[in-house]
């Protein structure tokens, strides 16, 4: 059931739940719901669907979750400002591997991290955040040289992180 106060929420934590079963659809009704911080639980991608429904989120931190790939309903979070998943490093065959082209309608995306996530390459429409990304964070990811080019030239104004002691400032 959904408590009349959900409404009015701007801001959640979720650490160390069980979300492997269907969350409820409550974030829909939360219209004031503007953060979101998840961490230590395992996701099922069903439960992420539901929490991509969230009208005004902002911001979204998936931090140490057990999770599979990124369901393209990440799209519907319009108005995502700053999007962090970090993988839990200790489960090995717990990676992303793909992000969804969805990412690049994400046009008011600043600060997105990537880290441990088990990508070899971005999709392209990550490009058209070229005008608002400010900083991308892809440490612990297997990108070639050519991946790195490649996304360094989509993203010509954005501050790139592939290492942790390593970083490409725009020019």
């Amino acid at each position: 059931e959904e408590p009349i106060q959900w409404t009015k929420l701007k801001s959640l934590d979720i650490i160390e739940v069980d979300l492997r079963r269907d969350l409820p659809g409550i974030f829909t009704s939360m219209l004031s719901l503007e953060s979101v911080y998840i961490s230590h639980t395992e996701m099922s991608t069903q439960s992420q669907k539901h929490l991509f429904d969230a009208p005004e989120l902002k911001e979204l931190t998936l931090s140490d979750c057990e999770m599979g790939p990124i369901p393209n309903e990440i799209g519907n979070l319009k108005k995502l400002e700053k999007l962090i998943i970090n993988v839990d490093q200790a489960v090995v065959n717990d990676q992303i591997k793909t992000i969804p082209p969805e990412i690049g309608e994400f046009n008011v995306l600043k600060t997105l991290n990537l880290n441990h996530c088990g990508l070899k390459s971005l999709p392209s429409e990550i490009q058209n955040l070229s005008k608002s990304l400010e900083k991308l964070y892809l440490v612990g990811n297997s990108f070639d040289e050519a991946s790195r080019e490649q996304i360094q030239e989509w993203l010509p104004n954005t501050d790139i992180y592939f290492w942790t002691h390593d970083i490409y400032l725009s020019t």
